[in-house]
């Protein structure tokens, strides 16, 4: 009773650190409506965050990038093995070479994982080429934006919520940041159209928008 009551101790405090440095992460980036390219504070909390996530909301965020099926109940019980672990772990359990083998294991699956996850794309001439109308590919969500010729853009997230950001392009590679996110931006071609992915830094999320004109 008391290892259990200790592990969910643990649980708790894990989710409540993970959940409110998640809220930090989001506000680091300035007010909503003047979103400011990501600074050093915003990348090292969102770095804390991936760290804390791992693996359970890791791996749903992977498997299911837009819609986050189940995220309620992986960020629950990926606290509880974080709980487990570190009582196992103040018990002396990481002597054992079966945890040690268990946790070198999931860490190089973790590594193999992220390129897996790549899809094709080809180089952004520049910022201009990408100006224009994209909506979410095949209509599955409501996301839609219009980039100007500058970079800046403005439409609705998949969620419905308004959205504004910036999107730049150097060496052919695409940035892009808003108030909630920055990250990369891809371009492909997929049945004739070009395909825009806009793919979270921390890897939580990416939306595919495809051009209407």
């Amino acid at each position: 009773m008391r290892t259990l009551v200790s592990i969910g101790l643990l649980a708790a405090a894990h989710l409540l650190v993970t959940l409110g440095l998640g809220v930090l992460t989001f506000i680091s980036q300035g007010p909503l409506d003047r979103p400011e390219p990501p600074g050093p504070v915003h990348r090292a909390l969102s770095a804390t965050v991936d760290v804390l996530e791992f693996p359970g909301v890791w791996a749903v965020r992977r498997l299911d990038r837009e819609r986050l099926r189940g995220f309620e109940a992986a960020a629950v019980g990926n606290s509880l093995l974080w709980g487990a672990g570190l009582v196992l772990a103040l018990r002396g359990a990481w002597r054992r070479p079966m945890m040690r083998a268990m946790v070198v294991l999931s860490l190089l699956l973790a590594g193999l994982a992220g390129p897996a996850l790549a899809g094709p794309d080809r180089p952004i001439a520049d910022v201009k080429s990408l100006a224009g109308d994209w909506r979410a590919v095949g209509g599955t969500s409501p996301a839609a934006i219009r980039i100007k010729p500058d970079g800046s853009y403005e439409g609705v997230a998949a969620s419905g919520a308004r959205t504004a950001g910036k999107v730049a392009v150097t060496a052919g590679k695409g940035t892009y940041w808003n108030s909630s996110s920055e990250g990369t931006v891809t371009l492909s071609t997929e049945g004739g159209k070009d395909v825009l992915t806009f793919m979270r830094a921390d890897r939580k999320g990416s939306a595919r928008l495809e051009r209407v004109k």
